[in-house]
């Protein structure tokens, strides 16, 4: 389609999954073969040389992935996979809106990871400019009821019988290995009836 069209880049608008998506269009179109093969885990970052001028108009502020080198990928196959090249960056990048979905379950993330990032809770309030003992997840609440966010997941119209779901799925993706704390099925499903109320 890409081609048909006499495209000559691409434009991801929305949040973490559409920019990576549009990563991937962006290499697929300037490069042979199947995307497997420019995966990380097989070898495929030095195969990824440049691709198709990319513009990222961000939704939300969660995941950063119009900034970073990296796509997550859910494959044909059904694996969840990783692009990564210096080339996969946006060339440019406008910036609409903070993320909802990030910034209500975060207060939830910050209580469960607490014990286990050493003094990065001391460096974040820093950079927040909060008093060096504030508790984050108390910053973060107290921000989102300034500015009028949800206090749960259920304000947002989050159905409680998603837990069980999302919370498999949660406990295989591949990102979960990069949580501070080791995070089961079980975990996953407390977070999120956590995060529901």
């Amino acid at each position: 389609m890409y081609r048909e069209a006499g495209c000559d880049g691409v434009v991801a608008f929305g949040g973490g999954s559409s920019m990576d998506l549009a990563k991937a269009v962006a290499l697929a179109v300037t490069h042979e073969g199947d995307l497997l093969e420019y995966t990380a885990g097989l070898g495929g970052t030095a195969k990824i040389g440049p691709v198709a001028p990319l513009v990222a108009v961000p939704t939300t502020a969660g995941t950063g992935s119009e900034v970073s080198s990296g796509a997550v990928i859910i494959m044909a196959n059904g694996e969840k996979l990783i692009l990564a090249s210096r080339h996969l960056v946006a060339d440019q990048t406008l910036r609409l809106h903070r993320g909802t979905l990030n910034a209500v379950p975060l207060p939830t993330i910050l209580d469960f990871n607490r014990d286990h990032v050493g003094d990065k809770y001391a460096r974040l309030n820093a950079a927040m400019g909060c008093a060096a003992g504030a508790d984050p997840a108390e910053v973060v609440r107290a921000l989102n009821a300034s500015i009028g966010l949800p206090a749960g997941l259920g304000e947002m119209g989050v159905q409680a019988d998603a837990g069980p779901g999302l919370a498999e799925h949660a406990a295989r993706d591949v990102c979960t290995f990069t949580n501070p704390r080791p995070c089961s099925e079980g975990d996953f499903q407390r977070l999120f009836e956590t995060a529901l109320a």
